[in-house]
């Protein structure tokens, strides 16, 4: 009988070792400290701070981000660089999209490990960077932000004006009808504290009632979610001449109209010349292989590198970030890396930066298209104190509105704005309710 009891609590401390190894080696896969890159180009890039933002608190934040999702997984890592140059904390949980929709038990084991780690590192507020299929973050417990990125304001802008957003019908039509992604975006959208909308200038969110999103465990859709304009874009840097030798390019041409037969007429004759270098993954350029020069890692700083090597920036946008003046994030991060800007007249870009950026008519021909770059790449060649000056301007300007310090600080601001109102509802007495 001894013996019997004995082998019952060796085998049930096992499997209790065997459970706590396995969350633990989930979290360490879920779960990244990020710190500043050690490295010379990173310490040279890197601008210091104002005094403005070093003088604010210190803050303990996570930012949420799918696998397999390569921009949001590069700005999860600058979001979490601009924080550690402010003096704060920064968590990365990244998990797997495809587990949450097709296993509840996963989903329940994100969502605790991610629950106990916030609490145990004191995080004040939660940033995910892409909906889930399934709720991640302790929702609820901590303030979460939903960063709604330049894309996902693209496809706002689409459903704004393709339904009739009044209709009670319409989430159900929605649901059934759409994709996995658009179906995504709506589940839980109400339970979010607060938006980090690319698309603020726009008020598409605005236009959608949002206590219809919400899950049965969070009843708090009804109320007037705060919505601050937000980009996908870069941690301040400083301004460092470079050469302005060659073309940088980065893309993988999944949308119509860059991976249309025009547009790939344009980069095959610009393959041509000695200076085109585009980037990606790489069947995405199997018709341009000269040109090709790999894929950049999403580690937060090796894009800014690889752009400064060629000096100037080709940036052309999608058909939808073009009808409604998106900007996609190369805007901002060619900027932040000094280079000077080639690109298409997206309404966004002209308004903010201006004469500070080279245009080119991309409804011309193709033919005409690539003349257009041409000329301007031979410009920059040959007058590059002035084009250095474009950098400059571009440059100022990113880091003077578009810098993510300055966006993480005002969505600090708004969580403290949030902490106070919800302590005011939490001293302020209930109304008597009337006698049945």
């Amino acid at each position: 009988m001894q013996y019997r009891k004995f082998n019952f609590f060796i085998s049930l401390a096992f499997f209790i070792i065997l459970a706590c190894t396995t969350l633990l080696a989930t979290a360490y896969n879920m779960i990244t400290i990020t710190s500043l890159p050690s490295n010379n180009f990173f310490n040279a890039l890197s601008a210091n701070n104002s005094d403005e933002i070093k003088a604010t608190k210190q803050y303990s934040i996570g930012v949420v981000v799918p696998h397999g999702f390569l921009g949001e997984q590069e700005e999860s890592k600058r979001m979490c660089i601009a924080a550690n140059k402010m003096g704060w904390h920064c968590y990365i949980m990244s998990y797997n999209w495809q587990h949450l929709k097709d296993s509840e038990v996963v989903t329940k084991i994100y969502r605790f490990i991610w629950d106990r780690f916030t609490s145990m590192m004191g995080v004040d507020f939660i940033i995910e960077l892409q909906p889930a299929y399934t709720r991640v973050s302790p929702l609820g417990k901590i303030t979460t932000f939903l960063a709604i990125s330049q894309n996902m304001s693209a496809t706002l802008g689409d459903i704004s004006v393709t339904f009739d957003l009044g209709d009670d019908s319409y989430r159900e039509r929605h649901i059934q009808n759409l994709d996995n992604y658009h179906e995504t975006f709506w589940r839980y959208i109400g339970d979010y504290d607060g938006f980090i909308d690319a698309g603020f200038r726009y008020g598409w969110l605005k236009k959608f009632n949002l206590a219809m999103y919400t899950s049965s465990q969070n009843q708090m859709g009804s109320e007037i979610k705060p919505i601050l304009e937000g980009f996908n874009s870069v941690y301040a840097t400083n301004f460092i001449p470079i050469e302005y030798k060659e073309l940088f390019y980065c893309g993988d041409n999944l949308d119509p109209l860059r991976g249309s037969a025009k547009y790939k007429l344009i980069m095959t004759e610009l393959a041509k010349k000695d200076y085109l270098n585009v980037y990606g993954t790489e069947g995405s350029w199997t018709f341009i292989p000269e040109a090709y020069k790999g894929f950049i890692p999403s580690d937060g700083y090796s894009l800014i590198r690889t752009m400064q090597d060629s000096g100037i920036s080709l940036i052309l946008h999608s058909k939808n970030n073009l009808r409604d003046g998106i900007p996609s994030a190369r805007i901002f991060e060619a900027a932040a890396a000094s280079t000077v800007i080639i690109s298409d007249q997206n309404k966004f870009v002209k308004q903010e930066f201006g004469d500070c950026v080279l245009y080119i008519d991309v409804k011309k021909p193709a033919e005409d298209v690539v003349q257009q770059i041409d000329t301007h790449v031979n410009w920059i060649r040959n007058n590059p104190d002035k084009a250095k000056a474009l950098a400059k301007c571009a440059h100022n300007k990113f880091n003077a509105n578009f810098q993510l310090e300055s966006l993480l600080q005002e969505v600090a601001s708004t969580y403290e704005e949030l902490k106070v109102l919800r302590a005011q509802k939490t001293d302020s007495p209930q109304e008597q309710q009337p006698e049945q």
